[in-house]
């Protein structure tokens, strides 16, 4: 099938539409699979650390001070372990001074001041911070009479979060490109077969023209035939009309001309 210029450029605003309407659906799927994803990751964090607060808090509940808790580094190291993506838990007492660490070492003895500011700046117990390589989901601890003992924050690595985002994102980029694809080549298809037709009634009509210029004669289309043979047979009746009525107005005239002729000469 030959590819008309026409053709193209019917189809190639067809295509760009398609192509930003698919890559907007795609880009909308994509933040939203990734605020659900972040949210129901979020929200497991902040079980681990519940859980972790509520069992350290029982000690805490017998009057205990936190560096007093002999298992608590007992406790986050087996939380740590059970789950590769914990890079670090920390325990920090009411100065911000870590008592209890496992994994990845913090660059000094106290919290960092971006922590700090995180924990301190919500009313609620439980706070977050996003770091460029860890989420980190901190909690406070307190005392069996209801006064800060410090808290724990817990870093957690988005190595695998931004793994399965950029997955998602690459199969969503695929099936974007292969529907804009697949959408250009119908479109172009259906439009040349369009195209095509349409060149076909005009090459018949313009035929048809011809055969009466040359006084060949018309066979009309039989009954039940397409709108374009209607049209033809009815261009060829009225031009066919048309042309006898100026064949008859010709020889009108030359009538008329040749008797002045003759009176001018008498």
């Amino acid at each position: 099938m030959v590819i008309s210029g026409l053709s193209i450029k019917i189809t190639a605003p067809i295509v760009i539409i398609s192509a930003l309407a698919i890559g907007l659906t795609a880009f909308l799927n994509l933040g939203k699979f990734e605020r659900t994803f972040s949210e129901l990751e979020r929200s497991r964090i902040r079980f681990v650390v519940s859980d972790l607060r509520a069992n350290l808090e029982t000690g805490l509940g017998l009057g205990l001070a936190l560096k007093g808790l002999a298992n608590a580094q007992a406790v986050i190291e087996s939380e740590a372990k059970s789950d590769p993506s914990i890079l670090s838990i920390s325990l920090y007492d009411e100065s911000g001074t870590v008592v209890f660490h496992t994994g990845e070492p913090l660059p000094s003895n106290a919290i960092p001041a971006g922590w700090r500011s995180a924990a301190s700046a919500k009313e609620a117990r439980d706070w977050q911070l996003l770091e460029e390589d860890a989420l980190v989901v901190g909690t406070s601890l307190a005392s069996v009479i209801g006064i800060d003992a410090g808290g724990m924050a817990l870093r957690y690595s988005r190595k695998a979060h931004d793994s399965v985002v950029d997955s998602v994102a690459e199969s969503l980029k695929l099936a974007a490109v292969l529907g804009t694809i697949l959408t250009g080549l119908v479109a172009m298809l259906g439009i040349s077969l369009i195209v095509i037709q349409t060149n076909r009634k005009l090459t018949r009509i313009e035929q048809s023209l011809r055969n009466i210029t040359n006084d060949k004669p018309h066979t009309p289309a039989a009954k039940g035939g397409s709108e374009a043979d209607a049209l033809i047979d009815s261009v060829v009746t009225s031009t066919r009309a048309a042309m006898q009525d100026l064949a008859g107005t010709q020889k009108i005239l030359k009538t008329r001309l040749s008797a002045e002729a003759t009176g001018k000469q008498s």
